[in-house]
This record gives C-alpha cells, structure tokens and sequence, in this order.
C-alpha cells in the first residue's frame, strides 16, 4: 500500500513538472523575422528568404508560382534559431508582383502563415536560329523522354548542404551562348529556351565540378549527349552535358574543382562544347549568379 503511494506521488510530482514546462514554453512569445533578399528579381534569378525564429520548425513549407519547397536550418544565434529558404524564378514568370506564402509549424503552438510578394521584372534575352539542328517529331520525342529522365532524379531533395562557398565556371573556354536564349531549329523553326549556359572549349578539355556534392547521373543519352548530374544538397544541382568523356559515376563524391569529365559534342550538338545548368527545386536558373555572389 505504501509503496502505491510513492508511485501515485512520484506519478503527480512528474506530471506537475511537466505542466510548469508546457507552461513555460507557451508563455514565450513566438518570434518570427522573415527577409528577403531583394525586392526585385528577373526570371532566372534565385530568392533568398531566411527567417529568424525563438524557436525550433517542426515543419516548413515555402510556395512560390507552383513550386513547393521547405526551409533548412542553418545555425542558431543567441536565444533564436536560423532558417534558408530557396526559390526559384522561372522562365516564364510574368512580371509584376508575384505572390510568396510561408507556412512554418511549432511544436504544440500550432501553424503559423505569412504572405508575401516579391517584384518580378521583365528580362530580355537573345534570339539565335541554328539551321544545323533539325528538330524532328522523333528527336523532340528522344529529348522529352532523357529530360523526364532528368526531371525524376533532379526531383530529390538531399538535406544536407554538400556545397562550399560559390561555384567555380567548370570549363575555361569562350561563353557561346546564354541562359535564357530564345532559338528556333532547321527549317520547321521549332522553338526552344537555353536553361543554362554553353562554354565551347576544344574536345577533351577537362571539366572541373562546379561545387561539392555526389554524383546523382552519369549517363549517355541520345539526344542531351554524355550528362553527369551533380547533387549540391538542398535542392541545388548542376548539370553537365555533351561531354566527350564521363569520369565518375553515379553515387561518386565529387570535390569543387575536381575532374569529372572532357568536353566534346554528343547529342544534339553544333561543336564542341559544355553546356552547364543549375537548377534549383527543379527549375532551370541562371548557373553564373551562382559564381558571382554567396547563395547560403
């Protein structure tokens, strides 16, 4: 009998302690500071969105012009946790103001939301037509089943930032042809967008991975050439296409600057040289603002 006593006290003295830390913990204030780096982007462009918050997400989601992604910590400062955010501004974003909805989740106190807008301006890019390269009904067919390919494997969000500091250009040579690009093809002018950047460099110049990650594909695809896929962590990967040689496989840690392959032009392809993306939750961005400023 008395040893059910002691259990029934132990019992209420724990639940007691737990009702003055639950209480406790809802008295803090929650505190949530959200910035954006910028006012106004161009399509292309990536959005930085950190939040400061008193305490720990238990769930994160960012929405932005149909893409869904979350936020990662990354540190704490003093009493406050820190948050990053990444979005994507695509090709076809109409200017204007744009709508953001943040929706973040703590333990017990519930879900909170926020709204935003950021301004997105009108970007010209340049038009090129290249009658070397026809786009058949069978050569579209090829290149919408490699970029399914593509898209699936590109659609897996690691974590873990792999990446350190900015990216490096992967190949020295002469800038052929922007992101961005409007071109048409052959004589039937389908029309097409560049999503990255063309280097022309001779065949068999090495190429230098762009930033630390692990390599997600190394294949040999028809109409896209050789194309190695690099996962940078966090919804950030770089792609490597036409080459001559690939020189990792899938599943390699690859290290800023090491040798992952050399130049040539397989694929659907005008001469030597690389093409380089970097895509961000899926989407096709500017690979250079990536080597021109810290995206953390």
């Amino acid at each position: 009998m008395k040893s059910k006593k002691i259990i029934i006290i132990a019992i209420a003295v724990n639940l007691a302690i737990l009702a003055v830390g639950l209480w406790y913990y809802l008295s803090i204030p929650v505190d949530v500071s959200i910035e954006i780096d910028s006012r106004d982007y161009c399509p292309g462009d990536v959005v930085i969105i950190k939040i400061k918050t008193s305490r720990e997400l238990k769930e994160s989601t960012l929405v932005f012009n149909s893409q869904k992604t979350k936020f990662f910590e990354t540190g704490k400062n003093d009493d406050s946790r820190l948050y990053r955010g990444l979005i994507a501004v695509p090709l076809n974003c109409k200017p204007g103001e744009n709508a953001l909805e943040i929706i973040i989740k703590f333990p017990i106190v519930g879900t909170r939301r926020f709204n935003r807008t950021v301004n997105i301006k009108s970007r010209k890019f340049k038009r090129t037509h290249i009658a070397s390269l026809s786009r058949t009904n069978k050569i579209m067919k090829t290149l919408a089943e490699e970029s399914r390919v593509a898209r699936q494997l590109r659609s897996k969000i690691t974590p873990e930032n792999l990446r350190e500091g900015r990216f490096i250009i992967p190949v020295k040579g002469r800038f052929s042809s922007p992101y961005g690009q409007v071109r048409t093809y052959g004589k039937r002018r389908r029309k097409g967008r560049h999503r990255g950047t063309d280097i022309s460099a001779p065949k068999g110049t090495k190429i230098k991975a762009a930033n630390n990650g692990v390599v997600s594909m190394a294949a040999k695809f028809r109409g896209i050439g050789n194309t190695i896929l690099v996962d940078h962590g966090q919804g950030i990967q770089s792609i490597y296409m036409h080459l001559d040689s690939i020189d990792v496989k899938r599943t390699d840690t690859v290290n800023k600057g090491g040798i992952i392959g050399t130049v040539g032009s397989t694929g659907q392809s005008t001469g030597p040289h690389l093409h380089w993306g970097v895509y961000v939750n899926n989407v096709a961005v500017d690979p250079m603002q990536f080597t021109e400023k810290d995206i953390p």
